[in-house]
């Protein structure tokens, strides 16, 4: 939805972002923010879920892996975005993110970190809750090497092909 109202307005004329702007006291349309912060809150959780169903993460990477994910999807459209400008020139790129700022790209990966970080810490806080004791053993045991033996590189070397 929220993509479909920056879509209709153009991120820069949005009427709420004005709005939010004289309440958080910052200069300019901040629908643009409130998008890429609603990003990362949001798609974190089910990034995470991917992460320990799937790939069967735990501990420390089931937080850290769900975050570098939601910064490289951020980066990705940020690439889009440049491209987009470069396209359709600089009028037309300029209502398409929200101004001129040199240090938009920036301030959007910074704002969708924050979303990610917020969420992750919400959940975080949940485990700690509801697993206690567990929870810790888990996070320090997925700093430490699973007990399978790995081949040593000489080995892999020097193995008969026959």
């Amino acid at each position: 939805m929220l993509h479909l109202i920056g879509a209709h307005y153009n991120y820069g004329s949005v009427p709420f972002g004005f709005r939010l702007s004289e309440v958080s006291g910052i200069g300019g349309n901040m629908y643009d923010k409130l998008v890429h912060f609603s990003f990362g809150f949001l798609i974190v959780y089910p990034l995470r879920e991917l992460c320990l169903r799937i790939a069967k993460m735990k501990g420390f990477w089931a937080y850290v892996v769900p975050f570098c994910m939601v910064l490289a999807l951020g980066a990705l459209y940020e690439v889009f975005e440049w491209v987009t400008v470069l396209q359709y020139g600089e009028t037309a790129g300029y209502l398409f993110i929200g101004g001129n700022d040199p240090f938009d790209t920036t301030k959007d990966l910074a704002v969708a970190a924050m979303g990610s970080l917020l969420a992750l810490v919400i959940v975080l806080v949940f485990e700690i809750v509801e697993h206690r004791g567990a929870f810790w053993q888990t996070f320090k045991k997925s700093f430490t090497r699973d007990a399978r033996t790995h081949p040593k590189e000489d080995t892999l070397l020097h193995k008969d092909i026959i």
